[in-house]
């Protein structure tokens, strides 16, 4: 689905940054890397990184993957040692490299796309590389600015 809407993503898309604060100061207190469920373009991935952050960002869509490389290939280089990213299903993602996360993020309307077997299977996923104190966040509600904490 999101292979056909890539190149215009952005354009509806970039606009919407009200988490982008409340993302940082959560990656700040997890102390630890950062993994992003449904990437897409990289609307969290690149405040995260730019931050100092290093960030790993699971996508199925290979088109929204593209973006977030043509995104990359324009940023420090620093940043762009910062982030990694994996064409993956977010229900069964092996990431065998990598170290455990401080903080997993599954950015809004990414949860809707999955029934619930497979949410039941991403959140096993993401409980296998999370750090022993680290957090999930699943932004839910809709978009008149309402939050839900848990």
């Amino acid at each position: 689905m999101y292979d056909q809407i890539a190149r215009f993503y952005d354009l509806t898309h970039a606009s919407l940054t009200d988490d982008i604060p409340f993302v940082l100061q959560l990656a700040a207190d997890t102390h630890g890397p950062v993994l992003e469920l449904g990437c897409g373009s990289g609307r969290l991935l690149f405040p995260l990184a730019k931050a100092g952050h290093s960030v790993t960002g699971l996508d199925l869509s290979a088109g929204m993957l593209a973006r977030a490389r043509v995104r990359l290939a324009h940023v420090e280089t620093a940043v762009q040692n910062r982030i990694t990213l994996h064409q993956t299903d977010i229900t069964s993602f092996a990431l065998p490299d990598a170290p455990t996360f401080g903080l997993a993020i599954v950015p809004y309307n990414t949860l809707f796309h999955l029934d619930s077997a497979q949410a039941l299977a991403m959140l096993r996923r993401v409980k296998k590389v999370l750090g022993e104190n680290g957090r999930l966040i699943i932004p839910i509600g809709s978009q008149k600015k309402q939050r839900l904490q848990l």
